[in-house]
């Protein structure tokens, strides 16, 4: 029997960590915040499927806050706890000090540090001579102006220590400085509390050129043994609308990344766990942009189980746990897998046309539409206020392609921007 502690919920990881809990081998507790489990979780109850078979639940304080600790401690006297994982970003923290404090595997603290806070990664890998873009900590309106000056052209400000593409802005020059501050420093998102305040840290960068990949690590006693790379797509919003697992790169490519990605996690003394990195193929070699001590986001970890047949999350648990993980996969793929996303312009949702292909095309494996005639969609640019999510899975990257470009043109949300945005009528997305 293998109990893990969840920190964060997240469906997916939950739903894969599942997977074995019919023959009792694994159970999955969870921990997650008092607020966003009473706002955002009222379903979450242990007798359905959907809970991802969490067979318990208590809240607590974990977001820049110890409080847990009492919860925990009193949870694992009950329980005995073998595993204690990070669900999402923000628990990560939580995650591995609950691990350390119970004599648990984790990751190094350098490591910890570095994944939790992009700063701190960027003076880590400027020290390591890791290829990344030039940065700069800023704290005001006028520091984002300084930078923008000095560096010459186009700039990324975004916060240094949250989760996603919240509050990542591009500027094409210093005169737009005061409305990307602003931007940046107002969008938490939904996975932040709101009961109390937090402390974020902010940096500016370089915008990078190039084909924008991920690149998701397990480490097993300081040794790298098992790599998958996704070629990610962003809107203009920064907003993730495709990834394609595995990348279809040239084996040079693959090989210089690789390269470049263990020579990081070296650096960042990335002795055990998952590391997921995202790297800019510039035309110098892979940039850094940042990297999470923890699984991926979206539904990449099941585009890994579609494609390779290997359960990321079990794994995860499995070194968390102090156990090997034996076997990994070590040949190519057998199939590609591309998670598609669609977002609308704000306004009030007045048609949804081309769903039903989603059900007769062959490649669509799962979907979910999140969006119906009457919705409110919000200009925050929120990375979960998505309409409309599919994956395909196919044996040819090319039929991939076709099948996404057909869906991509057939799948259309309409939005009304003149209609008041606070109509009582209109469902908020």
């Amino acid at each position: 029997m293998v109990n893990i502690l969840l920190v964060g919920y997240h469906l997916s990881v939950a739903r894969l960590l599942a997977d074995v809990t019919t023959d009792s081998e694994t159970k999955v507790y969870l921990l997650e915040e008092p607020t966003l489990h009473d706002a955002d979780m009222p379903y979450l109850r242990l007798d359905i499927p959907d809970a991802g078979g969490i067979v318990g639940v208590r809240t607590a304080r974990y977001q820049q806050s110890s409080d847990y600790r009492d919860v925990v401690a009193e949870w694992h006297k009950e329980v005995g706890f073998d595993a204690v994982m990070p669900g999402r970003e923000y628990g990560v923290i939580a995650a591995f000090e609950i691990a350390g404090t119970l004599g648990l595997p984790r990751p190094s603290a350098l490591a910890i540090d570095a994944c939790t806070d992009k700063l701190t990664l960027r003076e880590m890998c400027a020290r390591a001579g890791i290829r990344q873009p030039a940065f700069a900590e800023v704290s005001s309106a006028q520091e984002v102006r300084n930078f923008v000056a000095a560096v010459g052209g186009e700039v990324i400000l975004k916060p240094a220590n949250r989760h996603a593409s919240l509050g990542v802005v591009e500027l094409s020059g210093a005169h737009q400085a005061e409305t990307a501050w602003r931007r940046t420093t107002q969008h938490q998102g939904p996975r932040a509390v709101k009961d109390r305040s937090l402390s974020w840290r902010y940096m500016a960068e370089e915008r990078l050129t190039g084909p924008q990949v991920s690149v998701e690590t397990l480490v097993q006693d300081g040794r790298a043994i098992f790599h998958n790379v996704s070629l990610m797509e962003f809107s203009a919003e920064f907003l993730e609308i495709g990834n394609v697992v595995p990348a279809p790169l040239s084996p040079e490519c693959h090989r210089e990344l690789i390269d470049a990605e263990e020579r990081f996690l070296e650096a960042i003394n990335a002795d055990l766990g998952i590391f997921h990195s995202e790297w800019k193929l510039s035309p110098d070699g892979p940039r850094i942009i940042e990297c999470a001590a923890r699984l991926p986001g979206i539904l990449r970890s099941e585009q890994i189980w579609w494609t390779q047949g290997f359960n990321l999350p079990l794994a995860f648990a499995r070194l968390l746990s102090g156990q090997s993980v034996d076997p990994v996969p070590t040949g190519a793929a057998s199939r590609f897998s591309f998670v598609g996303t669609i977002y609308a312009e704000a306004g009030v949702v007045t048609s949804v046309t081309g769903l039903e292909f989603l059900d007769e095309l062959p490649q669509v494996v799962k979907y979910e539409v999140k969006v119906h005639v009457g919705q409110r969609i919000k200009p925050d640019h929120n990375p979960w206020n998505y309409c409309v999510r599919y994956v395909l899975v196919d044996p040819l990257v090319k039929n991939i392609t076709r099948v996404r470009e057909f869906l991509d043109s057939h799948i259309r949300v309409v939005t009304d921007p003149s209609v008041d945005a606070e109509a009582d009528n209109a469902e908020l997305l």
